[in-house]
């Protein structure tokens, strides 16, 4: 876990991987390399494989599907203008929370203590220690727990206070393995389904109210964000008919990518 602490940042599990094997296929020209490399950074061989194989199979089904040029195949990761924005991590964890809905966690973070000063009152930085107290709930499970492994279990306040997880596991508590802080904007535009109430100022995600996920809002930035969803939605069915169709663009595109980089904690 120690050796793949170095790699781990933005609060995700997900870019920590991603990060490893960045650094695997930059530094490893052949298997004697590749093999010492994982023994040093406690990785499998098998698993680094295993991912580079997962992500030549997806390009070709972007590449027969009409999302990227046939040329592609041969290009290496990185060089293509389908990696554009591969920078823009606030937009890859939108991504990726996307790809886990409806699999989030909302967290509560541990309360700010204070300290006396001669100037007055001042928060007490958290600590490594102080992520014990961070608490994370389901609306299925109740209280759920972070697990050891994950890169997040050391964090001992998030920004935006929900994660995406991959799965939960049940062992003597309930686990969440590999997990992502929400980029806030994302979690609203991309989940499965945003109602607004007016009355209540929030914002619901999912169908079901008794599971839904409700994050406050003043009624104008909600039916903003609900136009824009609206909007991106329908871009997105666009592309979806007309692979080709180049929609990078579009105002709406446009200022997601804006939001995304600019509101988004790092």
């Amino acid at each position: 876990r120690a050796a793949k602490l170095k790699y781990f940042a933005e609060y995700s599990d997900h870019l920590c991987v991603a990060r490893l094997y960045d650094e695997w296929r930059a530094e490893c020209r052949g298997r004697g390399e590749a093999l010492q490399w994982c023994n040093e950074n406690c990785v499998s061989l098998t698993g680094m494989n295993s991912i580079k194989d997962l992500r030549a199979d997806y390009k070709r089904a972007l590449i027969e599907a009409g999302f990227l040029p046939p040329h592609s195949s041969h290009a290496e990761d990185g060089t293509g203008a389908w990696d554009t924005h591969s920078d823009n991590l606030a937009l890859v964890r939108a991504v990726v929370v996307a790809g886990l809905y409806p699999h989030i966690a909302r967290v509560r973070n541990p309360d700010t203590t204070f300290m006396q000063t001669a100037h007055g009152s001042v928060p007490v930085a958290l600590g490594a220690a102080d992520a014990k107290q961070v608490k994370l709930y389901t609306s299925q499970d109740g209280r759920v727990f972070l697990h050891p492994q994950s890169g997040n279990f050391q964090v001992p306040f998030f920004p935006v206070p929900f994660l995406a997880y991959n799965e939960k596991v049940s062992t003597s508590k309930i686990f969440l393995h590999d997990t992502t802080m929400c980029p806030l904007v994302g979690l609203l535009l991309f989940s499965a389904v945003l109602r607004v109430r007016h009355r209540e100022r929030i914002i619901e995600l999912e169908d079901d109210p008794m599971t839904a996920l409700r994050i406050g809002a003043s009624p104008r930035v909600a039916v903003l964000l609900a136009q824009l969803r609206m909007e991106m939605d329908r871009l997105l069915e666009h592309k979806f008919r007309k692979p080709q169709l180049d929609v990078s663009r579009e105002t709406a595109v446009v200022g997601v990518m804006h939001l995304l980089k600019t509101l988004e904690p790092h």
